[in-house]
């Protein structure tokens, strides 16, 4: 049985504008959370490969935001 939330959430995201909106700060979220990440790396003078792999993985979720956004 699933809540009203769950009803409600759902109800929203078979709405396509909706979804995409919803996935673009989803993504937005997560590049915060990395870059958070990154500059922890940096200050706590993590080797160079572990801040340039954090960094890729901002370039990838930046890329996803990219594709997102054309299809608005």
């Amino acid at each position: 049985m699933k809540t009203e939330y769950e009803k409600f959430v759902e109800e929203k995201l078979s709405d396509p504008e909706f979804k995409i909106k919803y996935l673009l700060e989803m993504e937005k979220l997560n590049i915060e959370l990395l870059l958070y990440s990154v500059k922890e790396s940096i200050e706590e003078n993590q080797d160079k490969t572990t801040v340039i792999n954090k960094l890729n993985n901002v370039f990838e979720h930046l890329n996803k935001i990219s594709v997102a956004q054309t299809l608005l």
